[in-house]
């Protein structure tokens, strides 16, 4: 019997330390893809996408959005599907527990591919209102102060 809980400690021990080092990895990993995000890309578009998990009847979303005037990528917990509802719940993922890290951790990659999205649709209605508006630039004639 003491040989099997000695085991079981040193298993227990050699899990929690693998567990620390992958939060770690998590927390070094998120940091880094929010700097990229908002310093080299300017990503400056709200979304946010699914992680599968409902907590306390609500949808669980790991997001990128403005907060407090900077975005950030966040976990937001609402019972609707906007960004933008009342009762929902955002945390910074930073400030998350690490049970939470873990499990929306897994939706960084869908994050990041939703956002190129996001930026690939604003440049294609971008392009195109320009190009109406620079089509029209000869109908308008020049004003002379």
């Amino acid at each position: 019997m003491t040989g099997d809980l000695t085991a079981s400690f040193a298993k227990l021990k050699k899990s929690s330390d693998e567990l620390n080092a992958l939060t770690d990895k998590a927390n070094e990993t998120v940091r880094r893809v929010e700097k990229f995000l908002v310093n080299e890309c300017r990503a400056g578009t709200e979304t946010k996408v699914l992680t599968g998990a409902t907590i306390e009847g609500r949808l669980e979303y790991l997001g990128y959005i403005k907060h407090n005037g900077s975005f950030r990528i966040v976990v937001v917990l609402e019972p609707g599907g906007t960004i933008l509802t009342s009762g929902q719940n955002i945390t910074l993922w930073g400030e998350c527990n690490r049970d939470r890290k873990l499990r929306t951790i897994r939706a960084l990659p869908d994050l990041v591919s939703d956002i190129q999205v996001e930026l690939d649709n604003r440049i294609n209605e971008a392009s195109d209102a320009i190009a109406t508006l620079h089509d029209a630039l000869p109908l308008l004639a020049d004003e002379e102060d």
